[in-house]
């Protein structure tokens, strides 16, 4: 209640009820063009009717992202042939992963796939249900340093001015793309961990499901490269580095006050899978 209460202020201080409307169907549909015998449906989906009104649209928008949050289980991506399962977690190898898999799939996907295409393609196929059927599977996930992995989202969406800002309409625009770093931390800070978008939720969360049903998943650290490309080999498949950025100090962006209140939001993540704060 505590942490629905600190949204609640956060959204009455900062949000607003006219923030511009995200089109997602159109970025589907001009992202996907060409690419239809990849999707579930061998087609994509009408563009549905846009809100005029946007603060119609803001309800509606912020109904459907806590529906979406509070019934989902996890989310994986199957590849039958070769018995095997990939739990995604954003901004940690997931695009590669999501490539690598896909591409058992659909042998004939493009190389020349852009990143945003693999993520949407994914996004078709992700399932979401964690039943016993998975146990007769090998799943395996990828995980990132929390710290490191929260700058990498700030500087994709925020810092980079190519690509198309998708938090424009996210729980009443409390996170407009113009917020510094710091108080882009202490806002999400704010939103309960169920509540916070998929990329900057904290990882536990994507794998919770799972352990709780006692389905194995294999985990494997981003930093640790070898051991990833080594499990992948026995099932004939390379780990594709797909949506590489230079490399960057993400030590800089964190003020003292801001790595405490990142360190107290990820502590789980650093406990469970053991990496240094």
């Amino acid at each position: 209640m505590a942490g629905l209460l600190s949204l609640l202020t956060v959204i009455a201080k900062h949000g607003s009820f006219k923030t511009p409307a995200t089109d997602f169907a159109f970025l589907q549909k001009s992202q996907l063009a060409g690419f239809e015998k990849f999707l579930p449906n061998q087609s994509l989906p009408e563009k549905p009717l846009p809100h005029k009104n946007l603060i119609v649209h803001q309800f509606k928008s912020t109904g459907a992202h806590l529906k979406s949050s509070l019934r989902q289980q996890g989310g994986h991506l199957v590849a039958p042939e070769k018995k095997l399962f990939y739990v995604r977690i954003p901004k940690a190898a997931n695009t590669s992963c999501s490539f690598a898999l896909l591409k058992i799939n659909f042998p004939d996907l493009p190389k020349t796939i852009t990143s945003t295409q693999v993520n949407l393609i994914t996004d078709c196929w992700l399932e979401d249900k964690v039943g016993p059927a998975l146990k007769t599977l090998t799943g395996f996930t990828v995980v990132r340093h929390p710290l490191h992995r929260l700058v990498s989202v700030y500087r994709d969406f925020f810092e980079r001015n190519d690509s198309d800002f998708i938090y424009n309409d996210y729980l009443f625009g409390i996170l407009p793309k113009s917020l510094s770093f710091d108080e882009f931390v202490y806002r999400i800070s704010k939103i309960p961990d169920r509540l916070k978008d998929q990329h900057f939720r904290p990882q536990r969360q994507f794998v919770a499901s799972y352990l709780k049903r006692k389905i194995p998943v294999k985990i494997f650290k981003l930093e640790k490269p070898e051991a990833l490309q080594k499990f992948l080999s026995a099932y004939g498949l390379e780990f594709p580095h797909l949506n590489q950025t230079p490399p960057y100090d993400y030590r800089v962006y964190y003020s003292g006050s801001t790595l405490k209140i990142a360190r107290n939001m990820y502590a789980s993540d650093f406990a469970l899978f053991n990496y240094d704060q």
